[in-house]
């Protein structure tokens, strides 16, 4: 039987409520990245293997078609920007017969693009108050690609690993500027309140965020990340420190790095790339994201569905929250989105 005291003891602990803090982010010079900061052995190849699933390549394809059709308003639809852009605020009925009505003008550019076109216009149930992570569906706005496989030709840390390195390819579509993605992926304090979360604990290192900018490269930033995450019975949790790195690529579009060396992974990594779109007119559309993104938790049957619904859950809240921030002024095409790192404890 418990004590008075213990019973105390429980009563103080279940009116505590979380700390909420901030992280400052420190100068850094790109040559000084390391194991401590983000070791750059640890990004994924630009590219899978020749002859393996390309899901970006795709996807920067389709964002350079010309499409030739006119609205049923009247509106000439060009990019791809101004598709999507010109599906906002449509219900699915709505929507629907908006799209039957293109489609009329060019089957053979939907009879090529149609089923991608659908997965990144149609996203009512992901916005939805029904969508779960674990559930795929028709019209959660996600476009899932193959998987490509790294072999000895990644070189080292990737040729060391035993096993396959199988990674999973997701895109889609956030109508959101890069400011609000960054903010809304910083807020490690709301993490435990997303869809399908489990978390137990998740909240930046101190001490460990930096920024710096480089001749070459442009600005860059990055962090050490810290969460711990429930597992179903027998296995308990696990325990991940992240490495995260925030960067400019040759034609100046954001991409985002990420590594894990935990004890509890044989490995982890991924990599955003944000492929920035426009309206005929120049007007920002959004953003097409492109997730290269896998695991191998040491000691527990993880499958490929595991590690599609993990995927899918963190690109469909990043999408789902980014898109309610309001507009900023956009970010600098060589510099990194300014945001606030929370936590909490």
């Amino acid at each position: 039987m418990r004590s008075l005291a213990a019973f105390a003891l429980v009563s103080v602990a279940m009116l505590e409520t979380p700390t909420v803090f901030t992280v400052a982010e420190r100068p850094l010079e790109w040559d000084e990245l390391s194991e401590e900061t983000f070791d750059p052995r640890w990004m994924l190849p630009a590219a899978p293997p020749e002859g393996q699933p390309n899901l970006l390549a795709e996807m920067e394809q389709l964002a350079d078609l010309r499409f030739g059709l006119d609205a049923p308003d009247g509106t000439r639809l060009e990019t791809l920007g101004d598709f999507l852009a010109a599906s906002r605020g449509m219900d699915f009925e709505q929507r629907s017969a908006w799209w039957n009505q293109l489609q009329a003008q060019r089957p053979e550019l939907f009879a090529e693009w149609g089923s991608r076109l659908f997965l990144l216009t149609f996203d009512d149930f992901l916005v939805g108050l029904d969508w779960k992570p674990s559930k795929e569906h028709a019209r959660d706005g996600i476009i899932e690609g193959q998987q490509w496989t790294l072999g000895e030709e990644a070189g080292a840390p990737w040729s060391e690993l035993s096993g396959d390195v199988r990674l999973n390819q997701a895109a889609l579509w956030i109508d959101a500027d890069l400011a609000a993605i960054k903010q809304v992926e910083n807020d490690y304090a709301s993490y435990p309140d997303h869809v399908g979360a489990d978390f137990e604990a998740i909240y930046p290192l101190e001490n460990t965020a930096w920024r710096g900018r480089d001749a070459e490269r442009g600005e860059f930033s990055g962090l050490r990340l810290y969460f711990r995450c429930d597992l179903p019975f027998p296995f308990s949790d696990y325990e991940c420190d992240l490495h995260m790195l925030n960067r400019r690529d040759a034609r100046g579009r954001l991409v985002t790095d990420i590594y894990s060396t935990s004890a509890d992974f044989h490995w982890l990594a991924g990599r955003d790339v944000f492929l920035p779109l426009f309206t005929s007119g120049g007007e920002p559309a959004g953003h097409l994201l492109v997730r290269v993104y896998g695991f191998d938790l040491a000691g527990v049957p993880d499958r490929d569905h595991h590690r599609m619904d993990a995927l899918r859950a963190s690109v469909g809240n990043l999408k789902r929250l980014a898109q309610a921030v309001p507009t900023a002024t956009d970010t600098a095409p060589d510099a990194i989105p300014r945001y606030a790192i929370r936590g909490v404890r």
